[in-house]
């Protein structure tokens, strides 16, 4: 067991001894977690040195294309295809009817979801809205 100072001299000289001893320990302690935190190290780094991360990724960005393969496929261009007089009179017939179709698909949604929501208020919008066909 350790014995007990004596005199107030040695004692004070220990607490002198043990007061270095905890500023050691915690700078030691300090760099240590400095040194095992990877994560606040590449961090560091990366504001320090940001062009040499840039060119490192670089780098491997190039490494790694020129390593794997590419899959191109080469095809043939394809011949566009003649539209028929037929399948041009379609399109056409719906590009001048579409927007007919929607005024009145609008107007048809608007009068079931007033009709389902509040009775009275479709009673007095009905007149406004209803397009006669």
């Amino acid at each position: 067991m350790a014995t007990i100072p004596q005199t107030s001299a040695e004692a004070e000289v220990l607490i002198a001894r043990l007061a270095a001893a905890r500023a050691t320990l915690s700078d030691e302690a300090i760099i240590l977690r400095d040194r095992l935190s990877i994560q606040r190290r590449v961090k560091k780094s990366i504001f320090l040195k940001p062009l040499v991360w840039l060119g490192g990724c670089t780098a491997a960005g190039l490494l790694v294309s020129l390593i794997l393969p590419r899959h191109t496929k080469t095809e043939k261009p394809k011949a566009k295809k003649k539209r028929s007089i037929a399948g041009f009179l379609i399109a056409s017939a719906f590009s001048l009817v579409r927007p007919f179709l929607q005024k009145h698909a609008m107007a048809f949604i608007t009068n079931r979801l007033l009709a389902l929501s509040a009775p009275t208020q479709s009673a007095r919008l009905h007149d406004r809205n209803v397009i006669e066909v």
